[in-house]
């Protein structure tokens, strides 16, 4: 009321204070003016002095307020009442308006939005009651879903993890619960629904306990559900109690009956007797019941082809073999891969035909009794070669010296023309060689063929291992050359008996090479053996006409044999002088002829060397034994040669000379093998080595 006369003062101040102002016909609005009561002055010149008096100001003040009513009034000033927030929803749209002096407030809310809690209220006012929250805004016009829950778990403590095992929901729902006032209504968390919680241990693969660990205490013996598998016979431990088919093997230890007896050589049924429901004689190829067999070397027809012992091509069966060289033995290969494996050399395994031969208890039959084709390891020589195919050349010669036996036959059946070759090449060779530096190597000279004397028996003054040249000569002179020449002398003036009946080379060879180098009777000492000689007045030590001559010192040993007779021998067989030369390593040359090869065979055959020169007369004859002779001694300067050259490695020698001198020799089997040679002029070639 007040503020409506502080209006009207203020008007009817400004009208009365210039009533002169022309007004314009629309300056009060709502009132309508004659116009003949206002005067034209839009052309007319007003002087500032003069004022016209146009309308009264009170008039004026109450036409406006009776054209605008004021609003309808509101009783009490800052009286309150509840109202609607416009625009929002739930409790956030709850609010307040008051009363004041132009009317009612705006409606001020008096809650506000807060996160949703299990209550029956809309605490996010978002128009729901108690719904789970939303981390995606939804599309426009798209009303909010969910209803508010919370994790829930009511297993054992730590197990909610493992197994099977996971926590379930509790939702938010309307509760009642009795009171002293009665029933009471309000909202809480109901149940846990869809937790899975430990439960008995069941054997599916799960953890069912939710304790870490799968179907235990649940599985069978064999670690699996359901009961013991039943052991069945197949190879196998079905019941996994570390057996294998128990209780279920026939006799012969597999699976099914026991199989029934064939005529077959074979234990069918596992009884410990072969073929003991047939006769002897059933077992052919006309018997129902017998199996045809591989062929085998037995004069049967064993696979029923209708050929006795055929091989698998039809041709002669065979076998690979290879020789003992000590024993004569033959051994039997189904492969090569059985037999001795050779790492160098040319040595191969043989071959066996299955035929008719002597057993050992004498009968004739069929068998496998010679190796054919066969090329054995030989004794190693001095020749740059692996004669014994052992994979290392010239090994075995590092140590100790050499000693030389010439064995000489002066039977008839020698003429004088091949004697006297074999002595002038001995005696020219021993000199040249040892005027060109090989020394070191001792002589000795037996005699064979000579009734008179025994058989063999050395010949003064080679029965003494003497060197080649005795220099300087001291009389009595005792060395190689003189040694053949007094034999000659002696031939030439028939004081030795050369009408002998038996030529003993075999008993020379195996004693040289057994005399304190092989103990045969195993006794822990080597065999000492006493020769005879033609000495006078030699000491006799335990054996009439024996003279004992030491040859421990001499560890290697080389023989040449002079004589065209068949191989002799009253104590020693080839087979025993083949042993000797293969267990003591010594080597054997024999100057013979082609009547008398066949009887060296077996010492050929572990690597002595047999040449054809004699039965021959003339130059081409003693030059051709003369060759021979020199690569008999020349063998022995290579192995002195190699225990320089030994000596010189092991003292770290700068510089050496060794002889150095090789061509290829032809062998029985048509092969080549490099042998010791002489050198250009009946010389050496010389190599220095550093």
């Amino acid at each position: 009321m007040k503020s409506i006369i502080y209006l009207l003062v203020t008007l009817c101040f400004v009208s009365c204070k210039d009533n002169t102002i022309a007004v314009e016909p629309d300056i009060l609005p709502g009132i309508s003016v004659p116009d003949t009561q206002i005067p034209d002055v839009k052309d007319s010149f007003v002087d500032p002095d003069e004022s016209v008096h146009i309308l009264d100001a009170m008039p004026i003040q109450d036409a406006i307020i009776d054209a605008a009513p004021p609003p309808p009034p509101c009783l009490p000033l800052g009286a309150r009442q509840p109202c609607n927030v416009p625009g929002l929803l739930g409790n956030c749209a709850n609010g307040i308006e008051m009363c004041n002096t132009l009317g009612w407030s705006d409606c001020v809310p008096v809650m506000f939005s807060r996160i949703e809690i299990c209550d029956g209220l809309d605490n996010d006012c978002d128009g729901e009651l108690n719904e789970s929250p939303r981390f995606e805004l939804p599309d426009a016009g798209e009303p909010p879903s969910g209803v508010l829950f919370r994790s829930c778990y009511t297993g054992t403590l730590g197990s909610s993890k493992n197994g099977v095992c996971a926590p379930g929901i509790s939702l938010c729902q309307e509760l009642s619960r009795a009171t002293d006032a009665g029933i009471e209504v309000y909202y809480g968390y109901g149940e846990c629904e869809n937790q899975v919680v430990p439960t008995m241990e069941q054997c599916d693969n799960l953890d069912n306990d939710c304790d870490n660990s799968v179907d235990e205490g649940v599985l069978n013996a064999c670690s699996l559900c359901g009961d013991v598998p039943v052991e069945i016979c197949d190879g196998e431990d079905n019941d996994c109690d570390d057996q294998i088919d128990e209780l279920l093997l026939n006799d012969c230890g597999a699976c099914g009956a026991t199989p029934r007896e064939l005529c077959d050589f074979v234990d069918n049924d596992c009884d410990g007797i072969i073929d003991e429901d047939f006769d002897d004689g059933d077992c052919v190829c006309d018997h129902p019941d017998y199996v045809p067999q591989p062929e085998v070397c037995n004069g049967a027809d064993d696979d029923c082809d209708g050929f006795i012992d055929e091989g698998p091509l039809g041709g002669p069966l065979t076998k690979l073999c290879s020789t003992d060289a000590l024993t004569g033995e033959v051994f039997l290969y189904d492969a090569r891969a059985d037999g001795p494996q050779y790492a160098g050399g040319n040595c191969r395994l043989g071959i066996s035909f299955c035929e008719l031969g002597n057993a050992e208890d004498g009968a004739r039959q069929t068998g496998y009794y010679t190796c054919v084709q066969e090329i054995q390891p030989r004794i190693e020589r001095c020749n740059e070669f692996d004669d014994d195919c052992d994979g290392i050349i010239d090994e075995d010669f590092e140590q100790g010296s050499v000693a030389v036996m010439m064995i000489v036959d002066v039977s008839g059946s020698m003429n004088e023309d091949e004697l006297s070759a074999a002595f002038n090449a001995t005696r020219d060779s021993v000199n040249r060689l040892f005027n060109n530096g090989v020394d070191g190597i001792c002589y000795m000279l037996a005699v064979v063929g000579n009734d008179d004397e025994a058989d063999p028996h050395l010949f003064n003054p080679g029965d003494n291992c003497v060197p080649g040249v005795e220099d300087p000569p001291v009389v009595p002179i005792e060395d190689m050359s003189n040694a053949v020449n007094t034999l000659r002398l002696n031939l030439l003036a028939g004081t030795v008996n050369q009408g002998g009946s038996s030529e003993n080379t075999l008993d020379a060879i195996g004693r040289f090479l057994t005399d304190d180098l092989i103990d045969w009777d195993q006794d822990g000492v080597p065999d000492n053996i006493l020769w005879s000689t033609n000495r006078p007045f030699a000491q006799i030590q335990g054996v009439q006409d024996s003279w004992e001559v030491d040859l421990s010192q001499h560890t290697h040993r080389i023989i040449f044999v002079l004589g065209d007779e068949p191989a002799q021998g009253d104590e020693w067989t080839a087979h025993d002088a083949a042993r000797a030369m293969a267990h003591s390593g010594g080597m054997v040359f024999i100057i013979g002829n082609r009547g008398n090869r066949h009887s060296y065979q077996q010492l050929i055959d572990v690597g002595a060397v047999h040449t054809d020169e004699l039965g021959g007369v003339g130059v081409n004859s003693e030059q051709r034994i003369a060759d021979a002779i020199e690569e008999v001694i020349e063998e022995a300067a290579c192995i002195n040669s190699r225990q320089e050259e030994e000596a010189a490695n092991l003292g770290k020698s700068q510089d050496f000379t060794i002889l150095a001198c090789y061509e290829p020799m032809h062998m029985p089997d048509n092969t080549t093998t490099p042998r010791y040679i002489r050198g250009l002029s009946h010389g050496y070639m010389r190599a220095s080595y550093e």
